[in-house]
């Protein structure tokens, strides 16, 4: 599937933020681990207990952001605004 970016300019900026959100939510779900154990001197048995509490704190926070600012955006019905700041 192919959309011109020029033409569909939303979209395309939609899709581009999501990208990039996505890329560093992975890139530092990835490194993580390692900063667990290295930096914070957890020992290795321990660190994958408190790598999935700081992911579920996060996909909880991100579930609650979520649902705020998608009210708010209802609420004003400025969609841009939100978008930007969120991204």
């Amino acid at each position: 599937y192919w959309l011109n970016p020029l033409r569909y300019r939303d979209f395309f900026w939609a899709w581009a933020c999501r990208l990039f959100v996505t890329m560093s939510i992975l890139t530092v779900s990835t490194y993580l681990l390692f900063f667990i154990i290295d930096r914070l001197g957890v020992p290795k048995e321990q660190a994958s207990g408190v790598f999935a509490t700081v992911l579920i704190a996060f996909t909880l926070t991100s579930i609650l952001t979520t649902v705020v600012f998608g009210w708010i955006s209802d609420r004003t019905g400025r969609r841009k605004a939100i978008v930007w700041v969120s991204a």
